[in-house]
This record gives structure tokens, sequence and C-alpha cells, in this order.
């Protein structure tokens, strides 16, 4: 999974911020334990990912 992908997963988090702290919006329950998921399925991928060989970077040796 790209950068931009994860940092794409964490949108509806950014928009509950600016939206309490903007608009004074009240967060309920079912929104704090969304948001919950969301940052606790994010920690677990980059716990847990795992590159697979065939995405290494190749490096080129030289044979005297």
């Amino acid at each position: 999974m790209e950068k931009a992908s994860l940092i794409m997963l964490l949108e509806p988090i950014w928009t509950l911020i600016l939206s309490v702290s903007f608009l004074g919006e009240v967060v309920e329950t079912q929104k704090l334990i969304g948001g919950g998921i969301v940052i606790f399925s994010l920690f677990i991928y980059i716990k847990f990912q795992h590159k697979s060989p065939l995405t290494q970077p190749v490096v080129a040796t030289q044979k005297p």
C-alpha cells in the first residue's frame, strides 16, 4: 500500500478533528469508536507489514 493511500485512510479522522475545532460539532460515541477502529487498523497494518521479495529493490553487483 502506498503512503498516499495510508494518508487518505485518515481523511475521516481529520474531518472529525476539524469539524470539532472549527464548527463546534459534538462528538458522539459512534464517531469515537469508528475513529478508533480506523487508527487501530492503520497501526496493525504498519506493525505487521511484510514486504515481499518481489517489491525489494534489486542491487546490481559488478564481477571483477
